[in-house]
């Protein structure tokens, strides 16, 4: 299998995680969320929450490390990730 380059963006906009499409899912909560895109052209959308993993790489000191984000939008459409700052 392919490996997959994903990035991981702080988001101070953002009140929950993002799970883009290369996350590993942990659980469907079997909740969803209707969410209201950045502008009014756009129509709500209903998103599934999901608790998922992501990996993170410290380019400063080499280290990795799993973030799990509990209750994240899942958006497959997305390329990357959003964590809240």
């Amino acid at each position: 299998e392919e490996s997959v380059i994903s990035r991981n963006d702080l988001d101070s906009h953002a009140n929950m995680p993002v799970a883009g499409r290369h996350v590993l899912i942990l659980a469907d909560t079997g909740k969803t969320c209707e969410v209201s895109p950045y502008s009014p052209d756009y129509k709500p959308m209903k998103v599934p929450l999901v608790d998922a993993v992501v990996q993170h790489n410290n380019d400063a000191d080499g280290s990795m490390c799993l973030l799990v984000l509990r209750d994240a939008l899942h958006v497959p459409s997305m390329d990357h990730n959003l964590v809240p700052a």
